[in-house]
C-alpha cells in the first residue's frame, strides 16, 4: 500500500500543481474524501472486483488515457506555448476523484493478491490513504524543484493502467517488469 500510495501521491501532485496552494489543499482533501469513500466501497466489492475482470480493463484503461493525454497536452503546448492545463479548482477535484477510483480499484485487488485478511486489507488501506495525502504535498514541492516528476508520475500512471489492463485481459503478467519500470521511471524524474 505504500509503494502504491506514493506513485498515487506524485500523480495527485502533478494534477493538483498549477492550482494556488488554497485550491490546492482543497482539491487534495477532497481527493483523500474520495479515496476514502472509493477503497471502502472498491473493499466491499472486492470479491466482485476480482470476478468481473472488465472493471479491470476500464480502470486501466482511464489511467492509460491519462498518460497519453498527458503527453499529447504537453507535446501541444510546447507547440503553442500555451500553460493552462485545467481550466478550474473543480474540475482538478473531479480529475483527481476519477483518478482515485482506478486507483483504489488496483490498490485493493493488489492487497488482497498479498493477503486474505480483511482485517490486513483495511489496515494497510487505511495506512496508504494518510500517506497518499501527505506525500501528495511533498510532491507538489519537488515537482516545482525537479519538473521531470511531472512526467514520472504520468508515466507510472500509464505502468500501473497497462498493468490493470492486461490483468483485466486476464494476461498472466510477472509483476517485475512492472516494478523494475517504475524505479526507472522514478529515477528519471529526479
Amino acid at each position: 500500500e505504500a509503494i502504491l500510495s506514493l506513485d498515487n501521491a506524485l500523480a495527485l501532485g502533478a494534477l493538483v500543481k498549477h492550482l494556488p496552494e488554497k485550491q490546492r489543499k482543497k482539491a487534495l482533501s477532497l481527493g483523500l474524501l474520495g479515496a476514502v469513500l472509493f477503497r471502502v466501497v472498491a473493499l466491499g466489492f472486492v470479491t466482485y472486483l476480482m470476478e468481473n475482470l472488465w472493471i479491470k480493463c476500464i480502470g486501466g484503461g482511464y489511467l492509460i488515457y491519462m498518460f497519453a493525454s498527458h503527453f499529447i497536452n504537453k507535446a501541444q503546448e510546447d507547440a503553442t506555448e500555451n500553460k493552462t492545463i485545467f481550466a478550474s479548482c473543480w474540475k482538478t477535484v473531479l480529475i483527481v476523484e476519477l483518478t482515485d477510483i482506478a486507483f483504489s480499484i488496483d490498490s485493493i485487488l493488489a492487497a488482497v493478491a498479498v493477503s486474505n485478511k480483511m482485517w490486513i486489507i483495511c489496515v494497510g488501506a487505511a495506512a496508504g490513504i494518510v500517506l497518499m495525502r501527505v506525500a501528495a504535498n511533498i510532491f507538489v514541492g519537488l515537482i516545482a524543484k525537479f519538473p521531470n516528476l511531472e512526467h514520472t508520475a504520468f508515466l507510472l500512471v500509464g505502468n500501473v493502467g497497462i498493468k490493470l489492463f492486461l490483468e483485466g485481459l486476464r494476461l498472466d503478467v510477472p509483476h517485475w517488469p512492472f516494478n523494475v519500470a517504475a524505479a526507472l521511471f522514478i529515477i528519471y524524474g529526479f
